[in-house]
């Protein structure tokens, strides 16, 4: 099954954001959103594989019912169906399509799309909130990034069972095991919809005391098999098998998927040093999430000042983290996982 997307449409791009931040907070739906201001553009959008659809009354009436026009009657309706327009009078009604009142507390709006969902789609993903899943971002101190990442993977896994996976594209982790499988067979998998899947999550991770890893890809050009579309099963397959409570996970930019995977992490964590070099790279960082309309991705990202030369020195050749470091981030990794 491919993830679920969302299309919200409103030209008042502001109320498109803010309602997308609030189904993201919810972590519950496994969906990607797209925002769009114009509603012309929403005639590309009348698809299938678009599971539902809120927008403005004036996107309704100026993209979708014109995109919809020429279709058969059958089919008509069951886009209508899966259409939910926020309207400027409470009182509004069109026919066939849902009608929520634009000016509401924000639950009221989503409480209603959610059962929807739930019951039109059993074939829906939804989140285990009791997973809480962990980006480290490579977007500032790439080197830092991977060392910060096994350690907080290694420091949750004294509490709580964890899972570190690394996306890099040309992997450093501590303790590598040969493995039946690697990322590159479960990415594979995930993208054809293999019936070995969970096979494949299961046999691919390894044990580095009581933290569990993936192994590694064996070629770089592996990770670009991993499409936005597969982004939640891959995460959620891995969260079954594994039975972890924490996944951490290891991203870095020069990935397609990045942004999707982005989307679906609790908390998102990039190490930075005090430079100048490092405040025009958070910058552009900023910029980049605006111009893909992401902005509420921030609210979940922090920056934490540590250098992979203090990483080196306190976390040993085996990948066992030194007492000093314990204490330094024990506060730090309980906040983060609380």
């Amino acid at each position: 099954m491919k993830e679920s997307t969302m299309i919200l449409c409103d030209k008042d791009a502001d109320y498109a954001k803010a309602l997308v931040q609030a189904f993201q907070r919810e972590k519950e739906l496994e969906v990607s959103y797209r925002i769009l201001t114009d509603p012309s553009k929403m005639i590309s959008y009348i698809k299938e594989d678009i599971r539902i659809y809120v927008m403005s009354e004036e996107a309704y009436e100026e993209g979708m019912l014109p995109g919809i026009k020429g279709m058969q009657e059958e089919e008509r309706q069951k886009l209508i169906r899966r259409c939910f327009v926020l309207t400027e009078q409470a009182t509004k009604q069109y026919e066939g399509a849902t009608c929520l009142f634009k000016y509401q507390p924000v639950h009221a709006i989503i409480e209603p799309i959610k059962a929807w969902m739930s019951k039109e789609y059993k074939d829906l993903v939804w989140r285990d909130r009791k997973v809480k899943v962990i980006g480290v971002m490579e977007a500032v101190n790439g080197e830092a990034a991977c060392l910060f990442a096994h350690l907080l993977a290694k420091m949750c896994s004294e509490t709580k069972r964890t899972l570190l996976v690394n996306l890099e594209l040309f992997p450093f982790q501590y303790g590598v095991q040969k493995t039946e499988y690697t990322l590159s067979d479960y990415i594979y998998a995930v993208s054809t919809g293999s019936s070995l899947t969970d096979v494949i999550a299961k046999g691919m991770q390894y044990a580095h005391g009581a933290l569990r890893c993936t192994a590694p890809i064996p070629c770089y050009e592996d990770l670009y098999e991993l499409k936005n579309e597969d982004v939640n099963l891959f995460i959620k397959h891995l969260r079954e098998q594994s039975e972890c409570e924490v996944m951490v996970v290891l991203i870095d930019f020069l990935r397609p998927f990045a942004m999707e995977l982005l989307s679906v992490c609790d908390k998102i964590v990039s190490c930075e040093t005090n430079s100048v070099v490092a405040a025009k790279k958070r910058e552009q960082l900023q910029q980049m999430f605006t111009l893909e309309q992401k902005e509420w991705v921030l609210e979940n990202h922090s920056y934490c000042n540590v250098t992979a030369e203090y990483l080196l020195a306190n976390i040993s050749a085996e990948g066992e983290i030194s007492p000093q470091a314990k204490e330094m981030f024990y506060e730090y990794v309980t906040t983060l996982v609380s």
